[in-house]
């Protein structure tokens, strides 16, 4: 009976002490994770941001900038984000208008502050119109209405005539691409008096392309039948006018026969007066060889075959024309443009062995990229990939050369990847003579293998960056650093934010301004893939300010808020770091409900 006493206490001890101790621990206060308003945070980012941008010296970096704090700042922040429109326009104003400003800082200013405008009709509608109706008044009094006829084409001014006029349409033209959705009669009005100012503007070909994309013929049908009036009582000078509207007309394969005859009009039209002006000239005794090479081959390639198309009888006159002109052509726009004649031989083998025998080097290496180009192009790339080597090793020039080399290549790693013979490929890409392109294309295989295989994904990104880290510091090295970003953050945050330590120590190491590299334009510029992914052999960002950073970058402020901007607020240069901040805001405030002391993100 003891026994069994002594145990019942022993036990009862033993409940009450573990009672006890529970209690104890209830009675303590519990450890509470730290809890953020992540949307505020974010929000306040941005507006710091703003204030940070405004001691940028570089007005066109600042207002880019600018635009994108607007861009980004919630509707609750209206009055913010239309002042900040505000800062923006008074700066592009100024700027313009500053003494000594050339064309090319009065076009720049011109676009974004369409821009602007664009995005504030979006917040503010009514005084968006004042604004509108005030930059309307401006481009039209730059102009004349009926075209732009230089007196001369000697001394500064029939250049700047050209280019104000261009500057003036696209000006228009952007205030009137917001409103096709939403106000499609003013915007044919702003689209008239684009074309009214001398030039056809380069947004308006892309307009309708899209437009025809998308199977939009209502809105097609009534923007041409607008253009009409304008399109046959204006000419233009400038020979890239002269390219966006036959762009324009060669994107909409259901035009009316009215606006395809003041199509023709305007381009016939505007042909008269260019041969007349420089056959003038040339009597005068001075013509401006750059305008005059520039123009003719825009007419002989681009416009020749569209008039052979759409009217025929206007072939001659046209011929004609040419044929007054010809004689004050230079002759290097003359051999030029003799490589871009039709080759007269059909089989691949018997073109490429008669393109070898041209004497004439320049002439060869010209007939060679159309030759290798269009062998690239064919959906049977396989079956002349061979010959397309073979031209590539005719090549006289040792830029050229290297640059087709390398589209060659990544050519063959592309079919390689479509066969899902990454090995193959790895293998090609690693003969790439650029380092830069190769570590690009590296990156483009770990993409391409992301639906196959991520072991394979991983370790190709992982070889890339290894890879770039050898590269010589550049701008250009910082943007396929974020590009390596890029490819982690879906699937690895934790690799995304190493690789974005290592870009944003590449950015610390690079110059803010690369030196201009001393290559030709015609052997660079070639647009390459691998998989999804695109880029332009030899095109590489001039600053770090002018840098494409993949904007599935900006996911990184939602995985961790404050680990992203520690590492952007490492890097020195100041357009980029605020660049960033405002990415990864944009994500936060995109993707966050409004809250208060709730933890919005783990």
């Amino acid at each position: 009976m003891k026994v069994n006493q002594i145990m019942w206490k022993a036990i009862a001890t033993i409940v009450i002490t573990t009672l006890l101790a529970s209690n104890a621990s209830f009675a303590r206060p519990m450890r509470q994770e730290p809890t953020y308003d992540y949307r505020s945070l974010a929000i306040e980012s941005v507006l710091n941001a703003a204030r940070e941008i405004r001691s940028l010296p570089d007005v066109e970096q600042r207002v880019r900038l600018l635009i994108r704090v607007a861009e980004v700042l919630p509707t609750s922040h209206r009055d913010n984000a239309t002042k900040v429109l505000d800062l923006v326009i008074t700066d592009l104003d100024e700027w313009a208008s500053e003494k000594g400003a050339g064309w090319y800082r009065r076009d720049t200013a011109a676009k974004l502050k369409s821009e602007a405008l664009s995005l504030y009709i979006k917040l503010d509608p009514e005084k968006a119109n004042l604004r509108q109706k005030v930059s309307e008044s401006e481009n039209n009094s730059g102009s004349s209405k009926g075209g732009v006829t230089p007196a001369s084409l000697r001394g500064a001014n029939w250049s700047r005539s050209l280019l104000d006029a261009q500057t003036s349409a696209e000006a228009l033209a952007a205030l009137a691409l917001p409103m096709i959705d939403t106000d499609l009669d003013r915007a044919c009005v702003l689209i008239g008096q684009s074309i009214q100012t001398g030039a056809f503007a380069g947004s308006l070909a892309g307009l309708f392309q899209k437009l025809a994309q998308d199977g939009n013929r209502k809105a097609l049908d009534k923007i041409e039948t607008a253009m009409i009036p304008a399109l046959t009582s204006t000419s233009t000078l400038d020979s890239f006018s002269f390219a966006y509207a036959i762009g324009a007309l060669q994107s909409d394969k259901g035009i009316s026969p009215a606006a395809q005859s003041a199509f023709i009009f305007f381009l016939m039209n505007s042909v008269e007066g260019w041969a007349g002006l420089i056959t003038t000239e040339a009597q005068n005794g001075g013509v401006n060889p750059s305008y005059i090479g520039s123009s003719f081959t825009t007419i002989f390639l681009n416009l020749r075959p569209v008039i052979a198309q759409y009217s025929p009888p206007a072939l001659l006159r046209l011929d004609f024309l040419l044929a007054e002109v010809t004689p004050f052509v230079p002759e290097k726009t003359k051999s030029r443009l003799q490589a871009f004649q039709p080759e007269t031989l059909s089989e691949p083998r018997d073109r490429l062995n008669d393109i070898l025998k041209d004497p004439s080097p320049e002439r060869r290496d010209l007939r060679l990229i159309g030759f290798v180009s269009q062998v690239l192009r064919d959906n049977d790339v396989l079956t002349n990939i061979g010959l397309a080597a073979e031209a590539i090793d005719g090549f006289g020039d040792v830029e050229t050369k290297a640059a087709f080399t390398d589209l060659l290549v990544i050519t063959r790693a592309n079919l390689a990847i479509k066969k899902n013979n990454f090995i193959e490929s790895q293998r090609l890409v690693g003969t790439i003579s650029s380092p830069e392109t190769r570590a690009w294309a590296m990156l483009a295989l770990s993409s391409a293998a992301k639906k196959t295989d991520r072991v394979t994904r991983f370790t190709l990104t992982s070889e890339a960056l290894t890879a770039l880290d050898k590269v010589s510091p550049s701008p250009h090295k910082v943007e396929l650093g974020f590009l390596g970003v890029a490819s982690f953050v879906k699937d690895d945050p934790s690799k995304a934010f190493d690789a974005l330590s290592t870009a944003a120590r590449y950015a610390n190491s690079s110059p803010a301004k690369a030196d201009s590299p001393a290559r030709r334009a015609i052997a660079f510029g070639l647009d390459v893939a691998i998989g999804d992914m695109h880029t332009k052999i030899g095109v590489y960002p001039a600053a770090l300010a002018d840098l494409r950073i993949d904007s599935s970058i900006s996911a990184l402020g939602t995985s961790d808020w404050f680990r992203a901007n520690q590492i952007a607020d490492s890097i020195r240069d100041l357009a980029l770091r605020v660049g960033l901040k405002i990415e990864f805001a944009r994500a936060v405030i995109s993707e966050a409900p409004r809250a208060t002391g709730k933890r919005l993100f783990p």
